[in-house]
């Protein structure tokens, strides 16, 4: 009883890290895609235009999160 306990409780620890592991991977991919999707939006927006004609405006510096102020909680 007490082996099967401590066994699942392993088990369950390690899918846990791994689960850690892959949720870190995707939000530093998502990061990563919005970065790209930002300066693809700058370059637009350095036109004149966005793509639906209107005025392009300066996104706000100081209400960007930080990669390391996201990552930090995991």
């Amino acid at each position: 009883e007490v082996s099967q306990i401590d066994q699942f409780l392993q088990e369950t620890a390690a899918r846990e890290a791994n689960a850690k592991v892959r949720l870190q991977q995707f939000i530093e991919e998502l990061l990563d895609r919005a970065d790209r999707a930002e300066k693809q939006l700058m370059v637009i927006s350095s036109c004149g235009t966005t793509p639906n004609g209107s005025l392009g405006r300066s996104s706000n510096p100081g209400a960007r999160t930080s990669r390391e102020q996201v990552l930090v909680r995991y």
